[in-house]
């Protein structure tokens, strides 16, 4: 389907598709193309899959586009795929599964470190400024 006919929901979790493959890295490097699909294939149980690696091409349901948390998360599941070239289960793709968490885990870290640096940077700045001659005035007639 074409990302334009996406509602606004499914557009916000959508916009953040080249900021994920560019945090999986290395992993990404068998995808061609990501893919949205109104309707998917079923799976093993008769369920109908959230996501497929159908090589080099990672399909999506479109119903994973409710959330960027839910997007992120089906989306790197199939990057996990792409990368070890394996099946449910398998220590590749337990391997890879692991590997994504962690470097996803690192990154969230690194922002929440790097807006609280900038919120004691700016307090402090605030802290630091002189007080206004108007201020000082008064108190020298003190």
């Amino acid at each position: 389907m074409d990302p334009a006919d996406l509602t606004a929901t499914e557009r916000d979790a959508w916009s953040i598709l080249p900021e994920l493959l560019a945090l999986a890295g290395n992993h990404t490097k068998r995808v061609t193309a990501v893919r949205i699909s109104t309707t998917m294939r079923l799976d093993e149980g008769q369920y109908e899959t959230e996501g497929l690696w159908d090589s080099p091409n990672i399909v999506l349901k479109r119903s994973v586009l409710d959330s960027r948390r839910h997007f992120a998360s089906v989306l790197l599941h199939e990057i996990a795929h792409a990368s070890s070239r394996a099946d449910h289960g398998s220590l590749a793709f337990m391997s890879a599964i692991d590997e994504l968490a962690g470097i996803a885990a690192v990154e969230a870290v690194r922002v929440q470190l790097a807006s609280k640096r900038i919120r004691e940077v700016s307090v402090a700045r605030r802290q630091a400024r002189p007080r206004s001659s108007a201020h000082r005035r008064s108190r020298r007639k003190s």
